[in-house]
């Protein structure tokens, strides 16, 4: 009697982990804290770790990015292998320049992207961040990982222990090679 549900289970979870799989990610033209203009082709040959947030969050934001620089460090991981990068989801506040540098007070290896509410909206609607201004996110905890080919990998988990997460992106850059 149980082997019919959990067959049923199994059945949905594979069904449903191609389409995360092709549909994350893509193309974007943002700012950085110095005016560059940057586009997702400037992170081609590199591996890109993507977070959503904004620099008023008051608990989860602060949190994955500080999960994500301690994994970084963890990892080794440097700037010309892999770019880790904070894009606000609140562009009317968060300058480029603010975004930046509220990035920066994490890890200098984050970098801190922001844009136009157009480019934003582009952006969120490519990586599918629901995002209709700083008290909407719907992502979660979720970090997005792509590979130097800028193909989505996997998401990963932005709420765990940093060990975890330098583990989990270590595998993930060590099988797409």
């Amino acid at each position: 009697m149980l082997a019919r549900p959990l067959l049923l289970l199994a059945l949905l979870l594979a069904l449903a982990a191609p389409a995360q799989a092709q549909s994350s990610g893509g193309a974007f033209t943002l700012e950085d804290g110095n005016g560059m203009t940057l586009t997702d082709r400037d992170f081609q040959g590199r591996y890109l770790l993507v977070f959503f947030g904004y620099t008023n969050c008051p608990e989860e934001c602060p949190a994955v990015l500080y999960n994500m620089a301690r994994a970084l460090a963890l990892l080794g991981a440097t700037p010309a292998r892999l770019q880790a990068v904070f894009i606000t989801t609140d562009p009317a506040r968060d300058t480029p320049n603010l975004t930046s540098r509220y990035a920066a007070l994490f890890s200098p290896d984050i970098m801190g992207l922001s844009g136009t509410p157009d480019a934003i909206k582009q952006v969120t609607t490519e990586y599918q961040v629901f995002a209709g201004g700083p008290d909407a996110i719907a992502q979660g905890a979720m970090i997005y990982l792509l590979g130097p080919n800028g193909h989505f990998i996997e998401t990963l988990p932005g709420d765990g222990a940093p060990a975890i997460l330098a583990a989990k992106l270590g595998a993930a850059m060590a099988g797409s090679r």
